[in-house]
């Protein structure tokens, strides 16, 4: 893999408002894009001269920078599913509302009788995820149940659904929606320093003994900022005495709130190498950003975390001209769906463009996790639609 990339020198402008897509209209596309993954190590070609920032391990998803890539086709993923869809569409509105399946396997779905072109909306929450589909109308009302099984066969299979009277039946699901969104994000940033290679190694690294690049990254990640007091988003972090640090980065983007977990800002032990304190809160993020100060070939499976999903690897290089410059890799866990935009063979400067790219990336990166095998926030998903299963499932007359 060479370190040997483009240099990116985007300065434009963040756009007035944030679009999302889930895919992008072939006539618009633009370059055609192709991530670079690898599965195996055996897959992965290595340049000695110019080593990877992260090693290939073999249950991983690891993503390497790709020469096909489109830096206009730079959008958050899913966007209907971390938005109040029914909230918007639904509320106020002549609806019927469906409940089905078990304990195990709940479902609640909702369809809103209001034609557009010829067609009604809806919607369905499963435990592992959500759908927004338009359906024909039916010839009959009385038949919408069928026709709303027949759209979601695939996902309902057998399950027996019952129809909701209920009237009140509409808040508990405004209510189930808003608690199941994802209102701000926590991201953890690890630093690592040229030779290191080890998770106590790394972890172990104090804020007075960073370098000049890795602090013009957090500034670029976010607003440094006072923990006593603070308004936002916890994260876990003790706003009122100082136990966990006095000061984080924080930041907004596309309307989310970020927090980052820096472990360079948490308290360090200087009896304990585990650094147990600092690996608490790092290691129940989801997405993990390691900045990597030297040449080194990060293995992922070096930390124990069970709740991190992405490892995203910032690896600092200079350009010819000696310059700072940043290069990315990221590692996903198995059942990590796969997630854009692509990332580019480029030697990033710190500014509009890498900053748009990189939390654009890391979002998705956590939206995806959402879906891999026993993910708790889908356990907790799972037991609010089987408690409005079981307040409004019943024999219907």
């Amino acid at each position: 893999m060479s370190l040997q990339g483009k240099d990116s020198d985007r300065s434009r402008k963040p756009p007035n408002k944030v679009t999302f897509s889930d895919e992008i209209i072939k006539e618009e596309a633009g370059p055609i894009e192709k991530p670079v993954y690898i599965y195996e190590p055996d897959e992965l070609k290595i340049d000695p001269d110019h080593p990877p920032a992260v090693a290939a391990v073999s249950g991983f998803r690891t993503e390497y920078p790709s020469e096909q890539y489109n830096l206009e086709n730079i959008n958050l993923i899913e966007r209907e599913k971390h938005m109040p869809y029914y909230k918007l569409n639904f509320e106020g509105q002549s609806q019927v509302v469906f409940v089905g399946g078990d304990e195990t396997n709940p479902f609640v779905g909702a369809v809103l009788l209001m034609p557009e072109e010829a067609q009604y909306r809806t919607i369905l929450w499963a435990k592992n995820d959500t759908f927004h589909r338009m359906m024909p109308i039916p010839k009959s009302k009385k038949v919408i149940k069928d026709a709303f099984k027949q759209l979601y066969a695939n996902e309902l299979k057998d399950a027996v659904l019952t129809e909701v009277k209920d009237p009140d039946v509409t808040n508990v699901l405004i209510n189930m929606e808003d608690r199941m969104l994802i209102k701000h994000y926590c991201f953890g940033v690890l630093y690592a320093k040229a030779g290191q290679k080890e998770e106590e190694e790394m972890f172990g690294n104090k804020d007075d003994d960073t370098s000049r690049p890795y602090k013009d990254f957090l500034n670029f990640l976010g607003d440094r900022v006072k923990l006593e007091g603070f308004p936002g988003p916890k994260c876990g972090l003790d706003t009122k005495t100082n136990t966990t640090g006095t000061h984080t980065y924080y930041t907004r983007f596309a309307g989310f709130e970020i927090v980052y977990h820096v472990a360079t800002m948490l308290p360090h032990s200087e009896v304990n190498p585990q650094q147990v304190e600092k690996k608490r809160h790092l290691g129940n993020d989801v997405i993990m950003i390691i900045f990597m100060d030297g040449q080194e070939t990060l293995n992922p499976d070096i930390f124990h975390t069970k709740f991190t999903h992405v490892f995203c690897v910032v690896q600092h290089v200079k350009d010819e001209n000696d310059k700072s410059r940043f290069r990315v890799a990221i590692a996903n866990k198995p059942g990590v769906r796969d997630y854009g935009p692509v990332v580019p063979d480029i030697n990033w400067k710190l500014g509009t463009g890498f900053r748009e790219f990189l939390l654009t990336k890391l979002i998705n990166g956590e939206r995806s996790s959402y879906y891999a095998p026993g993910f708790a926030q889908m356990r907790t998903r799972r037991m609010w639609l089987a408690d409005i299963v079981k307040k409004y499932e019943k024999p219907e007359k």
